[in-house]
Parts: structure tokens; C-alpha cells; sequence
């Protein structure tokens, strides 16, 4: 049989130029989250929109502030010992604790 067979994939999403590593990291992240809160939980928080998006600005305000987020994230707060934000020294991360203002 000389036949050439046809596959209509031409446009469609090429799942194989996903790294292995980054979907086993996207899966770290989504496991530890349901182990620590049980799967699905996040659709059930009251005001989800707003407090995701002000728990996201305080990781986000914190790195740029030059801090490192902590091994699960941070979850207290005390924003370190120089204002709100922690000044010089970058919130509850790096010199103050090494955890993120959420």
C-alpha cells in the first residue's frame, strides 16, 4: 500500500510544544492548593473577585518591593517593620521572614 494517510490538524493547537516541566509545575501549584484548601474551594469564597484580586496586588506589590515569595505563599498581616510595605527592607520577605503580604 502506497497510500499516505491525512490528518486535519493544520491551525489547531500544538499541545506538544508545552514542556513537560511546565504543566508538572502548573499541577504542583493546583495540588498544594487543594490539599491545603480541598479541591475546588476557591469557587466557593464570598466576594472571590475582590479578595483574589487584593490578595494578587499584595503578592505583586511585595516583589516589587524586592521581596521573595515564601515556601507557601505568606498569609499574615504585618507588612514588615518600615510602614505598611516594609520600606527599605521589602515587606515580610527576605530580611522580615521570607513570606509575602496576602
Amino acid at each position: 500500500m502506497t497510500q499516505q494517510g491525512r490528518k486535519f490538524d493544520g491551525g489547531k493547537l500544538e499541545y506538544g510544544l508545552l514542556p513537560p516541566k511546565a504543566l508538572e509545575a502548573t499541577v504542583a501549584v493546583l495540588t498544594f492548593g487543594a490539599q491545603k484548601y480541598e479541591r475546588g474551594n476557591w469557587k466557593f469564597v464570598p466576594e472571590s473577585k475582590r479578595r483574589y484580586f487584593d490578595a494578587m496586588q499584595r503578592h505583586i506589590w511585595a516583589w516589587k518591593y524586592g521581596g521573595k515569595n515564601g515556601k507557601n505563599g505568606g498569609k499574615n498581616g504585618k507588612n514588615g517593620k518600615n510602614g505598611k510595605y516594609g520600606g527599605k527592607n521589602g515587606g515580610k520577605n527576605g530580611k522580615n521572614g521570607g513570606k509575602t503580604l496576602s
